[in-house]
């Protein structure tokens, strides 16, 4: 099982069409995420705003998206069990930031928007301290 972060727009797309759409871009290929693995959903300028969970491997499907602004975004996953939180987690807080593994071994002044500045794995404990403990 994987965890992962990306960016989004907003969850309720999501929600209702139960599919989270990915772009392949330098360091982040969408086709290693699988079933079964569990994804955050990050807004920008906002924090993470939710999760999901992964249900169907990445397929490639040029005939999915309809946004115009998103066309690259061309790989797609079926997720459930979608919930927005209430309550954003933001990563504005540094105390907060340095307890994430992600930051571990980097430098105290690397810029935190490279986390989420595209889709990314990452550990279950980040997972857990992104998710408001789920």
């Amino acid at each position: 099982m994987g965890f992962w972060i990306a960016p989004v727009q907003d969850i309720e797309h999501i929600q209702e069409r139960g599919k989270k759409d990915f772009r392949k871009v330098h360091g982040f290929n969408p086709e290693h995420i699988k079933a079964g693995d569990w994804i955050l959903f990050y807004k920008s300028k906002v924090g993470v705003i939710g999760h999901a969970r992964i249900i169907s491997d990445v397929i490639i499907d040029n005939t999915i998206q309809t946004d115009p602004n998103f066309m690259d975004w061309n790989y797609f996953a079926d997720v459930d069990c979608i919930k927005k939180y209430e309550k954003p987690i933001s990563l504005e807080d540094k105390d907060f930031r340095n307890q994430l593994d992600w930051y571990e071994g980097k430098k105290h002044d690397v810029k935190w928007a490279n986390l989420v500045i595209s889709g990314r794995e990452i550990t279950l404990h980040d997972f857990i301290l992104l998710s408001h403990g789920v």
